[in-house]
């Protein structure tokens, strides 16, 4: 779902909270590696990889202001070193915002989406691929892509 350039520029840079600027507190941090010690010692995270890959998905959730449990349960992932939000954690993001987002098309081929801004009411319709998908390298023989493709393209 790739936009151009002039579309990328129209879109404002994120707003910090006043609840989530700057550093972490030295309470936020002490909390954040109980958080993380108490996750990987449950196992139910061991994709996320050690306590350091734990808290580096809560410092990224905080940053959007999204809870460490919703972030955990695949709200946010680490892929290929970078901490990146679901799909579905956008949805919710873009929901919360008061936008609009409209799926029109999600099938195992192509997957087609319709936002609508609240501040300014200005409309996009994106579609992605399976083609796409194959073009840009993403599916791998054993990847997500192959088994749920539906998932990937939305």
């Amino acid at each position: 779902m790739e936009q151009s350039h002039a579309e990328r520029s129209n879109v404002p840079a994120l707003q910090s909270t006043s609840q989530n600027l700057g550093v972490p507190s030295q309470h936020e941090m002490l909390s954040y590696q109980a958080y993380a010690k108490t996750a990987v010692e449950s196992q139910m995270y061991r994709g996320v990889g050690k306590e350091a890959g734990v808290m580096m998905i809560i410092l990224a959730a905080r940053e959007y202001g999204i809870p460490p449990c919703q972030a955990l349960n695949k709200g946010l992932q680490i892929i290929e070193g970078n901490v990146e939000l679901s799909a579905r954690m956008m949805s919710a993001l873009i929901r919360r915002g008061k936008h609009s987002i409209q799926v029109l098309e999600n099938t195992d081929t192509k997957c087609t989406v319709k936002g609508k801004r609240r501040d300014n009411g200005d409309e996009l319709t994106v579609t992605y691929t399976i083609d796409m998908a194959q073009k840009a390298g993403l599916i791998k023989e054993k990847g997500a892509w192959r088994k749920n493709p539906e998932d990937m393209l939305f």
